[in-house]
């Protein structure tokens, strides 16, 4: 049986959880191993603010070898639940490796350099915003200075 993903987006958009949790239980993820039904449980209870329960269900997806965007999603909710628990560490991590796997996907990098800024690495997690802001915005007047910022983000200490 396929997934029926847009389904599954459409009733957690309409807040219609329960029927989300029924239509995935028929699909037996308890019992199978396929990682997107990982996924899709553990955006459902992440959807709900239910960052605890979700969390093993993004490393169960993970660890199943989930492929595309949908790996680059898991990383990231995996990522925010840890940080939106406080366990800063182990949200760096995850944000870390994410990152490196999907170096261009900017949320990932937002994310992980709040998880920066949490473990103490302030300095880390500005460089990290001034590139990431540097290569992404659309602002015509960020996009002149483009350049500037991409240099100081390299040292922000050095002076002239």
């Amino acid at each position: 049986m396929r997934l029926p993903i847009k389904d599954l987006d459409k009733l957690r958009g309409e807040g219609k959880f329960a029927e989300v949790f029924d239509l995935l239980d028929a699909l037996k993820l308890n019992a199978g191993n396929d990682p997107m039904l990982s996924f899709q449980y553990a955006c459902t209870l992440d959807s709900q603010e239910r960052e605890e329960e979700a969390i093993p269900y993004y490393r169960k997806a993970i660890a199943l070898k989930l492929k595309g965007t949908a790996l680059a999603e898991a990383y990231l909710g995996l990522g925010s639940s840890l940080r939106a628990l406080g366990r800063y560490q182990e949200a760096s991590v995850v944000l870390e490796e994410g990152s490196r796997k999907f170096g261009r996907n900017a949320a990932l990098q937002a994310f992980y350099a709040m998880a920066l800024y949490n473990t103490g690495e302030c300095k880390e997690a500005v460089e990290s915003l001034l590139i990431l802001l540097a290569e992404t915005s659309k602002d015509r007047k960020v996009r002149a200075y483009r350049e500037a910022l991409l240099a100081y983000a390299k040292d922000l200490d050095k002076t002239w």
